[in-house]
């Protein structure tokens, strides 16, 4: 399916990566096809993958690129992107293999577990994680926290409330 030959490295990382080892390889040298060994080894053992790239571009273009592979190996695949809502998420988290950012994976997982009750999770079940470029993913965007923050609610009569009781408060010695 490729138009291209996979090289011997490639293939070696990809079962590397299958063992759950981190794998180092420069620029250029095909780490996102390594990746995929190991991305089809595990989605054929009936895991769900999450291939976690550093931007969205690379995400939509790897997910586009390897689809071929994945569907002739009757794999599905989809990608989550941050201007998706959660219909659209959901049916693509329901894909073998899920192509997306740390962040869209992070902030995922944050709101299905805020929800209450817990009912119609957006991201599903987590199994398997491949980090490409992990030094992206785990050094430079660990310097920025995912929070998440709700409307502030309005509590400007219990303040005013307050307000009339301090100064009935006596002074404690």
């Amino acid at each position: 399916v490729l138009s291209f030959l996979v090289s011997d490295e490639q293939l070696t990382v990809g079962l590397l990566l299958s063992e759950k080892l981190a794998v180092e390889m420069n620029a250029g040298e095909g780490k996102t096809i390594a990746a995929s060994f190991s991305t089809v080894a595990q989605a054929l053992s009936g895991r769900k993958v999450h291939v976690i790239t550093a931007n969205e571009y690379l995400a939509a273009r790897d997910r586009d690129w390897l689809a071929p592979v994945y569907e002739s190996l009757r794999l599905s695949v989809g990608v989550v992107l941050s201007y998706m809502e959660d219909e659209e998420r959901r049916h693509e988290y329901g894909h073998h293999i899920v192509y997306g950012t740390l962040r869209e994976f992070g902030f995922d997982f944050m709101r299905d577990n805020l929800k209450l009750p817990p009912d119609e999770p957006v991201q599903g079940p987590l199994d398997v994680a491949i980090v490409d470029e992990a030094d992206h993913a785990l050094i430079d965007q660990a310097r920025t926290p995912l929070i998440i923050s709700g409307p502030a609610e309005d509590s400007s009569a219990l303040y005013q409330q307050i307000n009339t009781l301090i100064p009935k408060l006596e002074k404690q010695e």
